[in-house]
């Protein structure tokens, strides 16, 4: 049976407002998005029993997955932690009222994030925190780290929405919250967190741009080991050069020869560089693991660095 318009709305909303929440992201990067999408979020939310906000936050989900991953059953089947949070907070907190939106529903939010970037192999993307980069925010990045600053922007949005329909003191309480939240960024920025150490290091990340349905085709390898040579052959005596995770669709095992040649450019011209490329696993190893993805760093002697916390892909 079709929901009825009125009945629809709240998703719609919630579905609007977390596909907006994407343009507060690069590269719109319009900060200010994100404590809007959390108050229209909280406002829909406002005494919803527990499978109506579930709903809420799932819509919510879609919305902004949807639009700013292609990742998107994955990111709500598995990592649903909008749809949790909402949920949790109908069941067993209030949703309606200053204390709610100002308080528990920023702390589920924020929980739940961790969560989702961390249960299962984690899932990361598009954390409130990340909008920020731009703003007074980020000075929060030093003291408090990703999970501070997703937990400043929800209480600003949660403040926006006690603007609108809190009282007179809860009003208050919300201006001094925003501006106290506001100032400390603010001021965080203005903190030199680090200090110089000798020269500046010169880096350059190399990108080969190649298409994933390409990438893997084995008889595309030599073209593309001859592709990222020629991208890095110019940035010559750079103190450090990245190329990205799996650059080399194949195995260390297969590539001794094209990686020694790498090697001997690397110490001629002063350079260390860093690539992505894929190996064997060891003995210790999952007897499942077919390989693994490395970053394997091109100095004397080698070393390498083992993934550890892998992304999800998009497969059923």
């Amino acid at each position: 049976m079709p929901l009825q318009p009125a009945r629809a709305l709240p998703y719609l909303v919630s579905g609007a407002a977390g596909a907006a929440l994407v343009l507060a992201f690069a590269p719109f990067e319009l900060f200010w998005v994100a404590p809007l999408a959390f108050a229209a979020l909280f406002y829909v939310l406002r005494d919803a029993r527990p499978r109506e906000a579930f709903l809420v936050g799932l819509t919510f989900g879609l919305g902004c997955f949807g639009a700013g991953t292609y990742w998107t059953y994955i990111a709500i089947h598995d990592f649903g932690g909008a749809a949790l949070a909402c949920f949790a907070a109908a069941r067993w907190f209030a949703t309606n009222g200053a204390r709610a939106w100002l308080v528990t529903l920023p702390a589920l939010w924020v929980l739940a994030e961790w969560l989702r970037g961390w249960a299962f192999t984690g899932f990361g993307w598009l954390a409130a925190g990340y909008s920020q980069t731009d703003s007074w925010l980020m000075g929060y990045a030093p003291m408090l780290g990703l999970y501070g600053m997703s937990l400043a922007v929800v209480v600003c949005g949660g403040a926006l929405l006690t603007l609108a329909l809190g009282t007179l003191r809860e009003r208050v309480v919300a201006v001094i919250l925003i501006a106290a939240v506001a100032a400390g960024g603010f001021a965080s920025t203005r903190h030199e967190w680090t200090q110089p150490k000798d020269r500046p290091v010169k880096a350059a990340l190399v990108q080969g741009a190649v298409a994933q349905d390409l990438k893997w085709r084995p008889e595309l390898l030599p073209g593309i080991r001859d592709l990222y040579s020629g991208l890095t052959e110019p940035l010559a005596g750079t103190d450090l050069i990245v190329w990205p995770e799996a650059a080399i669709p194949d195995l260390v095992e297969n590539n001794g020869r094209y990686l020694a040649t790498l090697q001997r450019w690397s110490q001629q011209n002063g350079s260390t560089l860093l690539l992505g490329i894929l190996q064997l696993p060891d003995v210790v190893a999952s007897e499942n693991e077919t390989f693994q993805n490395v970053l394997v760093a091109l100095t004397e002697p080698r070393v390498t660095y083992v993934k550890r916390h892998l992304v999800p892909f998009a497969s059923a």
